[in-house]
């Protein structure tokens, strides 16, 4: 676990503490917020948790249903990445035989060497 960024915000409600935290994945922020009560010798809760991006997403915005809900068809399509544009990188294509093909949609193991 580690944590490359925390900043927190000087224009928090009377009570709260908001903050954000830049961290590697296995990071429990709630983990993180009972240490900083525990420290500050008030304890502390998570109230709300928003995720801004998660690896390897950073440059891509995140979507809500409900923001992507009125557009219509074409512009949705235009703001999502595909399932096979997102495995791309993590999963080799292969081009199987007939029999492998045959095999594998049988449930068969398929030698892919």
């Amino acid at each position: 676990v580690t944590v490359f960024e925390l900043q927190f915000d000087p224009i928090s409600e009377p009570g709260t503490l908001s903050f954000f935290v830049e961290c590697t994945k296995g990071t429990y922020i709630r983990s993180l917020v009972e240490q900083i009560g525990e420290y500050l010798g008030c304890g502390a809760h998570v109230t709300a948790l928003r995720r801004t991006w998660v690896q390897p997403f950073r440059d891509h915005p995140f979507w809500t249903l409900a923001a992507l809900e009125p557009l219509e068809l074409a512009e949705r399509r235009a703001r999502v990445i595909s399932i096979p544009t997102i495995l791309a990188p993590f999963m080799p294509a292969y081009s199987l035989t007939y029999e492998q093909r045959h095999d594998l949609l049988k449930g068969r193991a398929v030698c892919l060497e």
